[in-house]
């Protein structure tokens, strides 16, 4: 999973925000190092400022884990297919001391059960 978003407790997220095309020249060289690697496509992670300040739409083929806790991803992100949508940063889950983050899979349980057999490394 490649995670892409501004992050304003970074000592370099704070200060550097390099350009659109810059962060997209980054990227497709990190994925295509990792994809070669694995032999599998890696999952770009975002959020909705960095996805619309870097025009991330134009990553055609990769599966999308999108952080919207205010609205749906079909809201946030109009258009964008996800594979995985991040809805909450303070979910309460038993025997988990705090806050966790809350997750939800675009699927039925049989289509789970496949992207995981499709996943796994040998």
């Amino acid at each position: 999973m490649l995670d892409m978003e501004w992050n304003p407790f970074s000592p370099t997220c704070a200060h550097r925000r390099p350009e659109a095309r810059v962060v997209q020249d980054e990227m497709r060289r990190w994925l295509k190092i990792i994809e070669a690697h694995y032999g599998q496509r890696p999952i770009i992670y975002t959020t909705p400022r960095f996805y619309e300040e870097n025009r991330l739409a134009g990553f055609k083929g990769y599966e999308y884990w999108l952080r919207t806790t205010a609205k749906t991803p079909r809201e946030t992100f109009p258009g964008q297919s996800w594979r995985f949508w991040q809805y909450s940063a303070t979910g309460l889950i038993d025997g988990i001391k705090g806050e966790v983050d809350l997750n939800a899979f675009s699927g039925t349980p049989a289509e789970w059960t496949a992207w995981l057999a499709a996943r796994t490394l040998n």
